[in-house]
């Protein structure tokens, strides 16, 4: 057993790295790219695929559930080493992936003949906004027909920083060439084709790595279709959590401008980045709960996770609290020289972060509604979630803009959190609710007490150098008290990781 156990901490250790490699360089790239953009087509044009994308989010719903499915079929035959269960399973994958595609490509189709009647521009005709649509849709149909299979199984595997250091490269190779492709002046729709090409470097790097990895694997043996039957329960949830993400930008394509989508994109771009930093621990730690459920240690299970939740609210505390204070200033000076449409926009920078923070309270408890394949558990409150992001975003979307919908957002969102907290001691893990609700209040206390504090000082840095240097002194003095605060309320929790961490770099 605790060969197990060092086992999977090895592995969450390289998933973490190669996580965070992943989130820096997605972090980077995705500051660039959007600036280039910016500066290359202006807001609409960023609205405009902004919005496409998401459209595009919805109909990539045919996939929904499968690749949860998949992962969590994949755990018991790669713990006991079943070769002929894991062929089989891959099998039904690939099949299930190819077929997906097929449909994927057919309403890529109905979307691009739809769109221009839905979204009205005077940058592009209706000719070009479908082309665009099509043009936008190709990485997803790269992903179903070639991709997603790998990605599958070197998740299930616990290997998913090899899928993160390919992604990486990928992201690199795409801001290459639309830095090259903007400089030399081609048009937005070449630019968006020209950078599909980056998608066939992962393509050609994870099928490498899993040929030589898995020598002997037989993605055309007898496929065992039945082992993907989870799959109904993670359709829905997924789905209902594509419908809710995806709300805002619909909900905007049909009342608000494309230039307010833009403001939107790139607030939520930046929030997206924060909100990306965190999975460098759910996603590492996904798979290893997996396989500790599959081990029925529920001693082990219970210790693991409270250890977990209050590492990962530490890191939200720090996060978050650096975000709140620090993002306004840094949307004023990443958009400087952009006038065609006001990015400062305080309340809903307040907003979005506020949104951000409640979302990620929940977050350990999805990633073990995922890592135990109890979608089902969930399912019909997220279709309530599903129905009040609809009705109330769109309702104060057209009373209040912007404003509105974060605020929509933040309101489905704490619902959500308040029925996890009932759904997982009960369905999932054993686990004390006061302790969880006591830490969620001290991170939003410790948020709110420093951001005042901030606004009474009053500091506004003006170039990127100055921002820098303002968020490492906010940093530190964040990081001191969020530590102080834990080791005060949480001290037997923040003991036994402070053991962990110091007993793997003896190790090392």
């Amino acid at each position: 057993m605790e060969m197990q156990k060092e086992n999977r901490t090895d592995k969450f250790i390289k998933n973490v790295l190669g996580s965070l490699f992943l989130q820096l360089v997605t972090i980077v790239t995705g500051f660039i790219s959007p600036k280039i953009m910016l500066s290359a087509f202006g807001s609409e044009i960023n609205g405009v695929t902004s919005s496409i994308t998401q459209f595009i989010s919805y109909i990539a719903l045919v996939e929904a559930g499968l690749a949860n499915a998949t992962v969590f079929a994949l755990y018991r035959p790669l713990a006991t080493g079943d070769k002929r269960e894991r062929d089989s399973i891959v099998s039904a994958a690939r099949i299930s992936y190819n077929r997906v595609g097929v449909i994927f490509v057919v309403l890529s189709l109905g979307l691009a003949a739809i769109y221009p009647l839905i979204g009205k521009t005077d940058e592009l005709s209706s000719m070009e906004l479908s082309v665009l649509v099509l043009v936008l849709c190709l990485n997803t149909t790269i992903n179903f027909f070639v991709l997603a299979k790998y990605r599958s199984l070197l998740t299930a595997d616990q290997c998913g920083y090899l899928v993160s250091v390919a992604s990486a490269i990928q992201l690199i190779v795409n801001l290459i060439i639309i830095l090259v492709t903007t400089k030399i002046g081609l048009g937005v729709i070449a630019v968006r084709g020209l950078a599909i090409c980056s998608m066939f470097v992962t393509s050609i790097t994870l099928s490498t790595i899993v040929h030589k990895k898995y020598g002997d694997i037989d993605f055309k043996a007898p496929p065992n279709m039945s082992a993907l039957d989870t799959r109904k329960d993670a359709m829905m949830l997924q789905i209902l959590g594509v419908v809710v993400s995806g709300a805002p930008v619909v909900i905007m394509t049909a009342i608000l401008d494309f230039k307010q989508i833009s403001v939107y994109a790139i607030y939520n771009m930046i929030a997206g980045s924060i909100a990306t930093c965190l999975t460098v621990f759910t996603s590492g730690l996904s798979a290893s709960f997996g396989n500790i459920y599959a081990s029925n240690d529920e001693k082990l299970l219970i210790k693991t996770t409270s250890e977990f939740r209050t590492a990962f609210y530490v890191i939200l505390a720090i996060i978050f609290t650096i975000a709140m204070i620090t993002l306004l200033p840094f949307i004023d000076i990443y958009t400087e020289g952009i006038t065609d449409v006001n990015y400062h926009l305080p309340l809903f920078g307040i907003l979005i972060i506020l949104k951000g923070l409640i979302e990620n309270f929940r977050a350990p408890h999805g990633m073990l509604v995922q890592s135990f394949g109890k979608f089902k558990s969930v399912k019909n409150y997220t279709v309530i979630q599903m129905i009040i992001v609809l009705v109330c975003g769109g309702v104060f979307t057209k009373i209040w803009g912007l404003e509105g919908m974060m605020f929509a957002l933040c309101i489905t969102h704490l619902y959500m959190l308040i029925i996890l907290l009932y759904v997982t001691p009960k369905y999932l893990v054993k686990m004390s609710v006061k302790k969880n609700i006591a830490q969620i209040i001290r991170v939003f206390l410790i948020l709110v007490s420093e951001y005042f504090i901030a606004l009474k000082i009053g500091y506004v840095p003006q170039n990127y150098f100055e921002w820098l240097l303002y968020a490492c002194i906010v940093g530190m003095i964040t990081v001191i008290l969020v530590i102080v605060v834990f080791m005060i309320f949480d001290r037997e929790d923040m003991i036994s990781l402070y053991n962990r961490i110091k007993f793997r770099l003896k190790r090392r």
